[in-house]
């Protein structure tokens, strides 16, 4: 488990679909696989988890895999290669003001 020391800034939590948009995306890649009412409840989990520990949901093999290539599906991002990578796509976009 990660610690975070207490002066350090606070994370923004990385994008993330709703559970239905990310069973609808898995469902488009590996159909059939399982139902909706299946699926979602199994989805939430592991959105818990990418809540938590991302670096622990993220991955490129078995089914964490499959709902890590669903998730940027979802989200309409070119998943990267590497763990590093993907976090770093799944940061929000800093917002940007500028004065008219």
């Amino acid at each position: 488990m990660a610690t975070t020391p207490p002066n350090a800034p606070s994370q923004k939590p990385l994008r993330c679909p709703t559970p239905e948009a990310l069973w609808t995306a898995y469902n488009t890649l590996y159909p059939g696989e399982s139902s909706q009412e299946q699926g979602v409840p199994i989805l939430k989990g592991w959105m818990e988890r990418y809540h938590t520990d991302p670096m622990v949901a993220l991955a490129t093999q078995n089914w964490y895999g499959k709902v890590t290539k669903a998730l940027f599906l979802s989200l309409g991002i070119k998943q990267p290669r590497t763990k590093a990578q993907m976090l770093l796509a799944l940061r929000p976009a800093p917002y940007i003001h500028q004065a008219i």
